[in-house]
């Protein structure tokens, strides 16, 4: 499931709705710098014609909603840099590697 679960107690109904149906469960952090969630924001914005400040505005919103991983969280929970070159294939191998130790 694709979602942006700020809090841990979002986080915690999607663990054990998926572990309640006998699923894995994987937490993936994607993660970028302050810098370049801005510049991927507005050149959304600008191509979509919305307000960039109001966009902005959200992504405050989120980053200020945030509730920190738990230690229980972290036994899900992979991080991906996402200003990385081979982004998509660190989060293939994140992904093959935490289903091996599972």
């Amino acid at each position: 499931m694709d979602a942006t679960c700020l809090t841990r107690a979002q986080r915690d109904q999607l663990r054990q709705q998926a572990e309640a149906r006998g699923l894995p469960c994987l937490l993936v952090s994607f993660e970028a710098d302050d810098a370049t969630l801005r510049r991927r924001i507005e050149k959304r914005a600008s191509r979509q014609g919305v307000a960039v400040e109001e966009s902005l505005a959200v992504l405050a919103q989120q980053q200020q909603r945030f509730e920190p991983f738990a230690d229980e969280e972290r036994l899900h929970l992979v991080h991906l840099d996402t200003t990385a070159d081979n982004a998509a294939e660190s989060l293939l191998s994140l992904i093959e590697e935490h289903v091996k130790l599972a």
